[in-house]
C-alpha cells in the first residue's frame, strides 16, 4: 500500500470506480527509491558481498546489481501481465520505448557489477570449474546470456514497431512493410520468455547464496576442511570449517536442516567453541544468516589446533531450545 501510494501518477486521474485520484507527491518517487536501496542494502550485508576482500566496493556493487535486476525483471512482469493485456499498440508508444531504454541501462549495470562480483568470488578458471559455486555460476551465466538474447530481440522489435512510426521521412512506407500485429505478438511472447528466464535466474542465484564461494572452496587443502554434524530427533546442525587449520582464520558454514534433509528455519541459532581440558572459556561464534537454514561466520579465529568442543543452541520455537554438543577438530 505504501509503494502504491508513493507511485501514483503525477497528474490527477480517475479510478475504475469513477473517483478522482489525487496526484502523487513530488517526493514520492525519491522516497520509494530510498526504500528500495535500503532493502537492497540489507541483502548485500547478509550475503557474500559483505565478506572477503574489496567488501567496500562489493557492497555498493551488489546494491546496484539487485536494484538493476529488480527494475528490469519487475518492469518486464508489469509489461507482460499489466500493460500488454487490453492495450492497443498505439497506446504504448510512450511507455514501451521508455522502458526499453531503461532496461538497456539495467542490463549494462548487471553485466558490470556481475562481472566484478564473479571475479571477486571465483578468481581463477580452476575455481570456476572445480567447485559447486563455480559450476552453479556457469549455469547462471548461461541463463543470463539467454535472457540477454531475449532482451535484444525484444529491443529490436520495439525499434521496428515504434521507430518507423516516429520517423518523419518515409514513415508510412516503413510502417506498411511491418506486420504490426505479428510483431506485437512476438514482443509479448519475448517479454513473457524474459520473465520466465528471470525467475529461473533468481532460483539459481539463491543456490549461489547458499554455496561456499569458489575462491574459498578451491583454496581449501584436500582433506583439510573439518566438519561435524550435530543430530537430534528434531533437527540437525551441519558445521564445516575451511580450511580447518589452527592457529588461523576459518570460514564457518552452518546449515540447520531437518532429519529428512530439508532446510530448517530456526527461531534462533547460537554456537560456541571451547576447549575444556585447557580451561578455555566458550568463544561465541558470530553467525550471519545467508538464507533459509544457512549461516556463515567469515574469518573466525581459532587460537590453536586440537579437538574443540562446539555447541549449537537451536531455538525450535519461542519456547523450545535444543542444545547439541559435538567435536570439531582443527589441524
Amino acid at each position: 500500500p505504501l509503494l502504491r501510494w508513493l507511485l501514483r501518477p503525477t497528474v490527477p486521474s480517475v479510478s475504475a470506480a469513477g473517483r478522482v485520484v489525487p496526484p502523487a507527491p513530488r517526493w514520492g518517487l525519491p522516497v520509494a527509491g530510498v526504500l528500495a536501496t535500503v532493502v537492497a542494502l540489507t541483502l548485500a550485508l547478509s550475503g557474500h558481498a559483505h565478506t572477503g576482500r574489496l567488501a567496500a566496493l562489493a557492497v555498493p556493487a551488489d546494491i546496484v546489481h539487485v536494484l538493476a535486476m529488480s527494475i528490469w525483471l519487475g518492469g518486464l512482469a508489469v509489461l507482460a501481465y499489466a500493460v500488454f493485456p487490453g492495450h492497443r499498440l498505439d497506446e504504448l508508444r510512450n511507455a514501451v520505448p521508455r522502458f526499453s531504454r531503461t532496461a538497456f541501462a539495467c542490463v549494462a549495470a548487471l553485466v558490470v557489477t556481475g562481472s566484478f562480483q564473479s571475479w571477486r568470488q571465483v578468481g581463477t578458471l580452476h575455481a570456476l570449474t572445480t567447485t559447486t559455486y563455480g559450476r552453479t555460476l556457469v549455469v547462471k551465466l548461461f541463463l543470463v546470456l539467454l535472457l540477454v538474447v531475449f532482451g535484444a530481440l525484444s529491443r529490436q522489435i520495439v525499434d521496428w514497431l515504434f521507430s518507423a512510426r516516429d520517423t518523419e521521412d518515409g514513415a508510412a512506407e516503413e510502417a506498411d512493410e511491418i506486420d504490426e500485429e505479428f510483431e506485437y505478438r512476438r514482443l509479448r511472447r519475448s517479454v513473457r520468455g524474459e520473465v520466465v528466464l528471470g525467475v529461473v535466474v533468481l532460483v539459481v542465484t539463491a543456490l549461489l547464496v547458499n554455496a561456499v564461494p569458489a575462491k574459498v572452496a578451491a583454496t581449501t587443502p584436500v582433506g583439510g576442511a573439518t566438519g561435524v554434524t550435530l543430530k537430534s530427533d528434531k533437527v540437525w546442525v551441519d558445521i564445516t570449517a575451511a580450511p580447518g587449520i589452527a592457529p588461523g582464520a576459518n570460514d564457518l558454514h552452518v546449515s540447520v536442516i531437518t532429519p529428512a534433509g530439508a532446510p530448517f528455519n530456526a527461531a534462533e541459532l547460537t554456537a560456541t567453541l571451547d576447549f575444556p581440558s585447557r580451561h578455555i572459556a566458550p568463544l561465541t561464534i558470530p553467525l550471519r544468516r545467508l538464507g533459509p537454514g544457512h549461516y556463515f561466520s567469515p574469518g573466525f579465529s581459532v587460537p590453536f589446533k586440537g579437538d574443540w568442543r562446539i555447541t549449537a543452541h537451536v531455538g525450535i520455537d519461542a519456547f523450545t531450545e535444543i542444545t547439541l554438543p559435538g567435536t570439531l577438530t582443527f589441524h
